[in-house]
């Protein structure tokens, strides 16, 4: 890591709103309660070796949210502001980038939306996709994480986004994750399912634990009557 103290990278978290106003969760956010245990016995570990685990973590999600975005301009998304970040961050992002590059390189991407924010009024959350298009003239949704290996709930997050483009008429025959390492090191997995149904499942069960501790946190004993009316709106239809 450089000597100089990392710049902030934290962006603004893109606020959902159904039609009617109602501000709804993102996808990231309703998996933000996937329990990570194994990430506690790693902290330890770097502590262990005297690596602030803090500064550590800020470090490798520059890098991760960097090399990301990078990634997507490959495909037409928006060129980054590279000035947020350090000299060291930058080469270490456009390293990690090889297997990527060779990858898109073999494959022909047609994007039709990339970085795309939806909503669904069915089930009431958000999320903002990578890139949905053809993959080698396949309609796929693809996902890219920088990452150091592949978790199941980037799959249930997958899961989510696909459930948005169903309700928005989009069809979708694969499912597409393409891990990118941080560095070397980390490696790169490009996996394809054609299949979600179980991790749907996992992602809606989360949204229901998620509306319900907020409803426990707000204090409330049932549901509102303006829930209800919406309930009763999707019964109908």
């Amino acid at each position: 890591m450089g000597s100089k103290k990392s710049p902030k990278h934290l962006e603004a978290h893109t606020q959902y709103e159904l039609t009617d106003g109602t501000i709804i969760p993102g996808v990231t956010t309703v998996l933000g309660l996937v329990a990570k245990p194994a990430l506690a016995p790693w902290a330890w570990d770097l502590g262990r070796r005297g690596i602030d685990f803090r500064r550590y973590m800020e470090e490798t999600a520059a890098i991760g949210r960097l090399s990301h975005k990078l990634a997507l301009q490959a495909f037409g998304g928006g060129k980054p502001d590279l000035e947020n970040y350090s000299k060291a961050q930058i080469e270490k992002a456009k390293n990690s980038l090889g297997s990527f590059r060779a990858w898109s390189k073999a494959h022909k991407v047609e994007p039709l939306m990339i970085e795309t924010p939806l909503i669904s009024e069915q089930y009431e959350y958000g999320g903002t996709l990578d890139v949905y298009g053809k993959v080698d003239g396949i309609l796929t949704l693809l996902d890219l994480k920088t990452a150091p290996a592949v978790y199941p709930d980037h799959w249930y997050q997958m899961a989510g986004y696909w459930a948005l483009l169903h309700e928005a008429k989009k069809k979708v025959k694969h499912f597409r994750l393409l891990r990118i390492g941080r560095d070397e090191s980390e490696g790169f997995d490009d996996l394809v399912k054609d299949n979600l149904f179980y991790e749907f499942n996992v992602f809606i069960a989360y949204l229901q634990i998620h509306k319900l501790l907020k409803n426990i946190k707000a204090g409330r004993s049932g549901f509102s009557q303006a829930e209800l009316d919406r309930m009763k709106t999707r019964r109908e239809k």
